[in-house]
């Protein structure tokens, strides 16, 4: 497919959502990592820093914080591929 511009992928992301009638949530993964990932570490600055907001850990707490079920927040990370296809040439740690 090649590379293409931020705008034309916004598009063709707008097209694809709306042919099957849903609607893109802007930093909607984001925010769901950072739901998700709270309740699973209890780590407010861990997380804080992972999303970038250092030094405030206020936005994470105020937005986050009790949003997800600790069931929920297990059978997020749960979630797995499915096993990789011959093509797939696993990634491995380097030997240092």
């Amino acid at each position: 497919m090649g590379s293409m511009d931020y705008k034309t992928f916004q598009n063709r992301r707008a097209r694809i959502f709306k042919s099957l009638n849903m609607r893109w949530i802007h930093d909607g993964m984001r925010h769901t990592f950072a739901s998700y990932r709270l309740k699973q570490t209890g780590d407010l600055t861990t997380v804080t820093m992972e999303l970038g907001h250092y030094g405030s850990t206020g936005t994470l707490w105020d937005h986050y914080h009790e949003h997800v079920s600790a069931e929920d927040t297990a059978r997020f990370w749960s979630i797995l591929p499915p096993a990789p296809a011959e093509n797939v040439v696993p990634m491995t740690v380097a030997a240092a």
